[in-house]
């Protein structure tokens, strides 16, 4: 079997694998799995490839967190 490049880890940082847990989590406790993958997943990937390091600091996170928490209606 062929194997490609893994969208949800390009995306989101996270293996597709361990999408699902996080998906089966947010299930349930009730929480919108694709507000989280938007408006933190996403966003720290996003933040990690910019960093020169590829690791978030605490200052990083916070950051990402806050935009997210904008969010909730």
């Amino acid at each position: 079997m062929k194997k490609g490049i893994d969208g949800t880890f390009v995306q989101y940082g996270i293996k597709k694998e361990d999408m699902q847990l996080i998906e089966a989590a947010c299930v349930a406790e009730g929480i919108d799995s694709d507000w989280v993958k938007e408006y933190i997943l996403r966003p720290l990937n996003e933040e990690k490839g910019n960093s020169k390091s590829q690791q978030l600091d605490e200052k990083d996170v916070t950051k990402v967190l806050k935009q997210a928490m904008k969010q909730i209606k």
